[in-house]
């Protein structure tokens, strides 16, 4: 993690959120989310961003496009749209690692290789994601996408996006906590056959004040075992 204070990053960061809006609106497409209290939307260059992001959160309310939202993400690719990867002055980092600056309001993160970049601007409760390519993107991106976006404004919001599993019951819920690797995935699935509430096995959102719990992503960590020892909830359309 690196703080630039640079008028030059400054700069960069205020000349691709310009773009940014400039991009998503010639051809925007939405989608307005409900995640822990708060709305969401994203808006998409096109349908080839939001069709990557948008089933990890397929089991989420839908609201009315048009609300007000706490958070507005704006998406975008070059390939699709045409507009140029930006050429930021940030220091290069390696395959499948993740760089962090801030400047200013901004904070940023970016992978060099697959080079895609994420960025909050708190001030105005904006984020913006740029990818090259969608294609180039890696598979964890799926599965649970926008996860440092989101964790960076949902600490502002005074709730955490915690790296836990947890399962439910009308009476309340459980966070399973444990190092990767431990067995949450397997728990809360395990949970999940019993007849439980499924809130995710791998990160969560949680307010400390309320000690409420809340699902972010639909997805799940499956291994070959999981199919052997659940095979009904390995359904063709899961």
């Amino acid at each position: 993690s690196t703080r630039l204070g640079m008028t030059a990053l400054d700069d960069a960061f205020q000349q691709l959120i310009d773009r940014s809006h400039e991009i998503v609106g010639a051809n925007p497409n939405t989608l307005t989310l409900s995640l822990a209290g708060r709305r969401i939307r994203l808006i998409a260059a096109g349908p080839v961003m939001l069709s990557f992001v948008g089933p990890a959160f397929a089991h989420l309310p839908r609201l009315a496009d048009d609300v007000p939202a706490d958070l507005t993400v704006y998406l975008w690719d070059s390939e699709t749209t045409g507009g140029s990867y930006p050429d930021l002055p940030l220091p290069p980092v390696e395959k499948a690692a993740l760089g962090v600056v801030t400047s200013g309001d901004v904070v940023a993160s970016y992978s060099s290789v697959e080079r895609s970049i994420k960025i909050l601007r708190r001030s105005t409760n904006e984020a913006f994601v740029v990818a090259d390519r969608v294609d180039a993107l890696p598979w964890w991106e799926r599965l649970a996408p926008l996860r440092n976006l989101l964790s960076w404004w949902f600490m502002g919001q005074g709730k955490l996006l915690a790296h836990t599993a947890a399962v439910s019951t009308a009476d309340g819920a459980a966070l399973l906590i444990g190092a990767a690797g431990s067995g949450k995935s397997s728990t809360a699935l395990a949970c999940l056959a019993a007849g439980l509430g499924y809130l995710g096995d791998d990160n969560v959102i949680i307010d400390p004040e309320s000690r409420e719990v809340w699902s972010v992503y639909t997805s799940a960590k499956l291994v070959a075992e999981h199919h052997d020892r659940y095979p009904h909830l390995m359904t063709s359309d899961s």
